[in-house]
């Protein structure tokens, strides 16, 4: 472990000197693993009547004894996200963390999801153990974290990609994600992937095109593949992402709030883009199910001036200018690509 460490720490100021101070605080860390590693190496070498470190009783006496040489201050262990793992292996660490607990000058805080290990220890004992019980029991203190706002949060995890592209507002993402039934971890993964793409490719031509396509996949990830592997259409996509949670509600008819003709006319776009389709152009012509369907009812309700006509106008209308702009279709196709990371890149 102390080997590791000390690479550890060398290999991270040399690829990021940046964190050579962070790096720099974790070499106590390490004295204080060396310690408790040569304390058992000499007992198990020498002969000599300690006990040897082959027992978490044994390891918590070598700890204490560090801890208390090391430094005034209680050295502090952190435990996360024990609740996300399996529940036997949750329950035999906390097992083996009650020994650990009583090592003097050695503080731990675990930080969990108390719900979701009471499920953890029911699903290991039965649902009828007495968990709540069985958790207390570990713990000397207590601490509650208040509940994320999932708005505040999402608008603040947008705000890191709002200096790369401006558009972010435009799109109304935050309104998807915010009514989509994606957990906030699931939203924070997607953010991430778009400020990678973001940050190695500068959006020019194409606007909120890029954007609308994140929204599709981020709402949609299993259609958005099989539209880019060409296994399904632009319409089956739009369902599907439209079906996400409350997102429903962003699509004309429903209300007069027009989130959604964008990524409607964007998914046209994209599913009418030779450059991202290239095979199955030079085989024959494809036909946008999706741009049909609003067709279908805007033809069909001519003399109306209901929300639904009216939104189905839109998406034509913005459809049919991404279509006609010869340079949105490579950097189009070069985006869808760029999201679907299982997509296999193709030569424009």
């Amino acid at each position: 472990s102390v080997l590791f460490l000390r690479q550890g720490v060398k290999l991270g100021v040399i690829l990021s000197p940046e964190f050579a101070e962070a790096a720099e605080n974790l070499e106590p860390v390490a004295e204080v693993v060396e310690t408790v590693a040569e304390q058992g190496f000499t007992t198990q070498t020498t002969g000599a009547t300690e006990p040897k470190i082959d027992s978490p009783d044994a390891f918590t006496s070598a700890l204490s004894a560090a801890a208390k040489n090391w430094s005034e201050q209680p050295v502090v262990i952190m435990v996360d996200e024990l609740d996300r793992c399996s529940p036997e292996y949750a329950v035999e660490m906390l097992q083996l963390l009650e020994h650990i607990f009583y090592a003097e000058n050695v503080v731990f805080v675990v930080s969990m999801n108390r719900g979701e290990l009471v499920h953890s220890v029911r699903a290991f004992y039965g649902e009828g153990f007495d968990a709540d019980g069985y958790l207390e029991r570990f713990f000397d203190n207590v601490f509650g974290l208040p509940t994320s706002k999932r708005e505040s949060f999402i608008a603040s995890s947008l705000e890191l990609v709002q200096g790369k592209s401006r558009a972010i507002w435009q799109t109304n993402a935050q309104a998807f994600l915010n009514a989509s039934e994606l957990s906030l971890r699931e939203i924070q993964r997607a953010v991430e992937q778009l400020e990678g793409v973001l940050h190695l490719n500068a959006v020019s031509v194409s606007g909120n095109a890029l954007l609308y396509l994140w929204l599709a996949r981020t709402l949609a990830p299993m259609e958005y593949r099989q539209f880019i592997s060409g296994e399904n259409t632009d319409k089956e996509l739009a369902t599907a992402v439209f079906s996400n949670g409350d997102c429903g509600q962003f699509r004309g008819g429903t209300n007069r709030r027009d989130y959604g003709s964008g990524l409607e006319a964007t998914l046209i776009g994209a599913f009418r883009n030779p450059k991202l389709f290239p095979d199955i152009y030079m085989r024959q012509p494809i036909e946008s199910d999706l741009y049909e369907w609003h067709q279908t009812r805007v033809s069909s309700n001519a003399d109306s001036n209901d929300l639904e006509t009216h939104y189905s106008d839109r998406v034509l209308e913005h459809a049919s200018n991404l279509i006609n702009y010869q340079e949105y279709a490579s950097e189009l196709a070069s985006f869808a690509r760029l999201l679907e990371r299982d997509a296999p890149p193709q030569e424009d």
